[in-house]
């Protein structure tokens, strides 16, 4: 597994996986993430920035 950085070809990817855990986390009650937050402005501009990271088990 590697630790790295997300790029701007990963966005979609991305905002899947947000999507995936928000829906998790309100199925168990968890009202820590909703659709205003994190929403695709913030992921991009936190991959524009270059502070999203991530842990995967290929390249990124």
């Amino acid at each position: 597994m590697k630790v790295g950085r997300y790029r701007p070809r990963d966005r979609q990817s991305v905002r899947n996986l947000y999507t995936s855990v928000t829906q998790h986390l309100r199925k168990e009650g968890v009202k820590q993430w909703d659709r205003f937050y994190p929403n695709r402005f913030i992921i991009w501009n936190d991959i524009h920035n270059g502070t999203l990271y991530g842990l995967n088990q290929s390249e990124m």
